[in-house]
């Protein structure tokens, strides 16, 4: 199988993608990302993208990552901390109603920390789209940026 060029950007953005808003398709012929979604496209064009995607051997469903997979990147990043304080701060948000939103509204308490946080995050997700076309059987080159 030859390989395919991928934009990991566009795959990690699907992968992290909220329920509802529509689904995501990897072509596995030309790497491309399709988003099906009643929100983006409209009559002719949602048909036709239904239609095209429903060839199984060409389009694989991307399904969103599970919300405890981020959860666990954040309590992952909280405990490396080794500044007391920060990590107190982010597992209270943590352990709180609306963890995720919390957990932002403290970084931002710790610009340092924010930025290293946005590191992880990324590395981690870079790790999670890997895994997934690797789980898929996909031969790919990430797309440059």
């Amino acid at each position: 199988m030859n390989k395919i060029i991928v934009d990991l950007e566009e795959l990690k953005m699907a992968l992290d993608s909220q329920e509802g808003f529509g689904e995501f398709f990897l072509d596995k012929q030309t790497g491309e990302i399709v988003l099906v979604s009643e929100y983006t496209d409209s009559g002719d064009e949602l048909q036709n993208k239904l239609d095209k995607v429903a060839d199984s051997e060409r389009f694989i469903p991307i399904e969103p990552m599970p919300s405890h997979e981020r959860f666990e990147f954040m309590e992952e990043f909280a405990e490396s901390l080794e500044r007391a304080n920060v990590q107190d701060a982010l597992f209270r948000a943590l352990n709180g109603k609306k963890p995720f939103r919390n957990f932002k509204d403290a970084l931002l308490n710790f610009p340092d920390v924010e930025k290293e946080w946005f590191a992880f995050e990324t590395e981690q997700m870079n790790k999670v789209a890997k895994e997934w076309l690797e789980e898929n059987d996909i031969q790919f080159e990430a797309a440059s940026t």
